[in-house]
């Protein structure tokens, strides 16, 4: 499955609760794995921002609830705080687990004291990916090339909330 099937299939149960993404993506000159913000889709008359790179990079680690993700705010950020927050929370999944639950104090990176986010999932599904580095071995058994791995999405929401 390429990237583009994959967030397809990822988005979908977001695109059915919230409407169609907008057809552009933002993303910047230097990418988030060159220190640049994350690429993110985006529903902007409802300020919805969602990450669209971090479930296939190979850095980040597996959540607590043993899945891969993107992340997105609806209503609770402007564009600028969101690429501020979602970027920080990217690069934090690549060295964190991160889960359902999970509270993160972003003063540090927004400058406002007591700014607090907390995760909450919204779905994980199982979506077909490449065995990597299997093909020959999978090939010479009669076997697929391809093995079912769990995505998902966390909300990003303002504030310490019970989930």
């Amino acid at each position: 499955m390429n990237a583009q099937d994959h967030y397809a299939a990822l988005l979908a149960p977001l695109e059915e609760e919230y409407g169609p993404l907008d057809p552009e993506t933002l993303t910047a000159v230097v990418g988030f794995t060159a220190g640049g913000p994350v690429s993110r889709a985006q529903i902007a008359a409802k300020a919805l921002y969602v990450t669209v790179e971090l479930s296939l990079d190979p850095q980040q680690v597996r959540s607590a609830d043993m899945m891969n993700f993107e992340l997105f705010t609806v209503g609770e950020f402007d564009e600028a705080e969101a690429a501020e927050i979602l970027t920080a929370l990217g690069g934090l999944g690549c060295n964190a687990e991160l889960g359902h639950g999970h509270t993160i104090d972003m003063s540090a990176i927004t400058g406002k004291k007591g700014e607090i986010v907390t995760l909450k999932k919204f779905n994980r599904m199982r979506i077909a990916q490449p065995a990597a580095g299997m093909a020959g071995l999978m090939t010479r058994l009669g076997l697929k090339e391809e093995t079912q791995r769990a995505f998902g999405l966390y909300q990003v929401l303002r504030g310490s909330r019970k989930v």
